[in-house]
């Protein structure tokens, strides 16, 4: 059926009471597609099967991440790759998009697959057995219910089995329908493929037309004085079919022809000049295509579409966009069930903390990279200036997703420092007695604002680290940078100037030895800044 209708009232629409449109009695109607020719674009039709393809790969191409807190995920893992988990969901999202509709079913040993699944005999010793994906060609007409419009049961064509809805995971649509549409059509959506049929059909005819032009781009015409009377069908023309083979062999090898000079005459017509147009004629159908289906020029037709304004990046981020947007909003309802089949199968139970994380569908150059890493440190640091933040939420951050490896107990140590600690309520509290370093009595002035309220600025974090830093050197003696310390930073406590000080000295390398002076050695008295001065020592 075509997908647009026309009538004679069209024809004669400038006619009397018709009025002045064109279109008056145009309308859309529904394409029909079978599921043989669905298949055959899918496999023969090129275009139409990367279009079919391309979500199903790129989704399923990174595997996700699993994070389970206090439990070891290579079980599940190992299930996973048992199962064959990400390929069959690759071939559920490919027969979605193909035929319309798809599902995963769930096989359980011992199991009658007619009956409903009751997932706390789920365990260790009964895991899941087998995940397979159909399409909504594999799965036979079923009731619907009233209410969602989905089947009420899977039967398999041709295998005699049928799958109880608790054991199938899904459906997941090509296109969807309403709640009517689905109960009017077995269940299942419609193929992404009707989007672009008519697309396809004019992209796939324009191609196969000029490659036949090419053929005959050149033509060599002779003309040959009384041809008729070589066809006699007989002697005569035996002997000019034989002499034209033989030309043509000629110049097949050395690109001449010989022709008789008296009679036959010998002229090449060039028609590459109708092909000037066709280039940007198919690049019109490809934009056409890559419009209906979300999918960029650069990755249907391996080519970036023409015009000033293009970006490539631009175009490769919208669609990576649209397969994040699919995979959160349709296809996490079924990949969320499987999960808990799975935690079931391994563990006995959904974990506490069971987390998935997906990686990004593009990875950042070494470049990109580093620019994000410089923007990301600025915007620190004006946060840390302006005590938005403190150094206990740079820290974090950098732990977790880089460029420096920091150790969980420094960012502990940090968080509980900074008061930022999970589970904590900053309050005023009274300083203890500082566990190590020299023993030096707490004065009663000495306890301070939680460093929370009273964060330090960009600069005075700088001036405190490198104190620290001198005080590791053994440029300043422990004495003087805490005396330091206090002076300068009035809001700082001794205790937490204590604890700055050794814990740079844990985190620093160890100095060089240095040997000491003998009995009759003089060592110079340096001044408060200098290096540091143990004395002389006695003999």
């Amino acid at each position: 059926m075509p997908q647009f209708l026309d009538t004679l009232q069209n024809l004669v629409s400038n006619l009397g009471r018709y009025g002045k449109d064109k279109a008056a009695s145009s309308e859309f109607g529904t394409l029909t597609i079978t599921d043989d020719e669905l298949t055959a674009i899918h496999e023969s039709g090129g275009i139409g099967g990367k279009v079919i393809d391309c979500v199903a790969d790129d989704l399923t191409r990174k595997w996700r991440t699993v994070t389970i807190p206090d439990e070891d995920t290579k079980p599940f893992y190992d299930l996973e790759a048992a199962l064959n988990t990400q390929q069959v969901v690759g071939d559920l999202v490919r027969w979605a998009r193909l035929h319309g509709g798809g599902v995963i079913v769930v096989e359980i040993d011992g199991d009658d697959p007619a009956q409903e699944l009751i997932e706390s005999t789920l365990s260790p010793v009964k895991p899941v057995s087998r995940l397979r994906a159909l399409g909504r060609h594999e799965l036979s007409s079923a009731n619907r219910d009233r209410k969602t419009g989905r089947p009420t049961s899977y039967p398999v064509s041709g295998s005699g089995e049928t799958f109880h809805p608790s054991r199938v995971l899904g459906p997941l649509d090509g296109i969807p329908r309403t709640i009517t549409g689905l109960y009017s059509a077995g269940g299942f959506g419609e193929s992404v493929l009707k989007r672009c049929y008519h697309s396809l059909v004019a992209e796939a005819t324009a191609a196969m037309g000029i490659s036949h032009v090419l053929h005959e781009m050149k033509q060599d015409v002779i003309s040959i004085k009384n041809l008729s009377a070589h066809l006699d069908g007989g002697v005569l023309q035996t002997a000019f079919e034989r002499r034209w083979a033989l030309a043509s062999q000629l110049k097949s090898l050395v690109n001449a022809i010989l022709i008789d000079a008296d009679t036959e005459t010998f002229v090449t017509r060039d028609s590459s000049a109708a092909l000037s147009g066709a280039a940007p004629l198919l690049e019109r159908f490809a934009n056409r295509i890559a419009a209906e289906t979300d999918i960029p020029m650069t990755r249907l037709f391996g080519q970036l579409a023409s015009g000033l304004s293009t970006s490539g990046a631009t175009n490769q981020q919208d669609y990576y966009d649209m397969l994040t947007a699919f995979r959160i909003t349709r296809l996490q309802s079924v990949l969320s069930r499987l999960d808990m089949l799975l935690c079931l199968s391994v563990y006995g139970r959904v974990p506490d903390g069971f987390e998935v994380t997906w990686p990004p569908f593009r990875e950042l150059s070494e470049t990109e990279q580093a620019d994000k890493d410089y923007k990301d440190s600025q915007t620190a640091e004006v946060y840390l200036r302006n005590g938005i933040i403190v150094p206990a939420h740079v820290a974090r951050d950098i732990a977790d997703q880089g460029p420096y490896a920091l150790s969980a107990e420094y960012v502990e140590y940090l968080e509980e420092r900074d008061g930022i600690a999970e589970g904590r309520t900053p309050e005023p509290e009274e300083e203890a007695e500082p566990t190590e370093g020299p023993d030096v009595s707490v004065s009663a002035g000495a306890a301070g604002a939680e460093v929370q309220k009273t964060a330090l600025n960009g600069a005075q974090v700088t001036s405190l680290l490198e104190i620290a830093a001198k005080a590791k050197n053994g440029e300043l003696e422990y004495e003087q940078a805490i005396g330091i310390i206090l002076v300068a930073f009035p809001t700082v406590t001794e205790v937490e100037a204590r604890r700055i000080v050794q814990v740079s000295e844990i985190l620093a390398p160890a100095p060089e030895p240095v040997s000491k002076p003998g009995p009759s050695a003089v060592v110079p008295v340096s001044p408060p800044a200098g290096p540091k001065n143990n004395g002389p020592e006695e003999a």
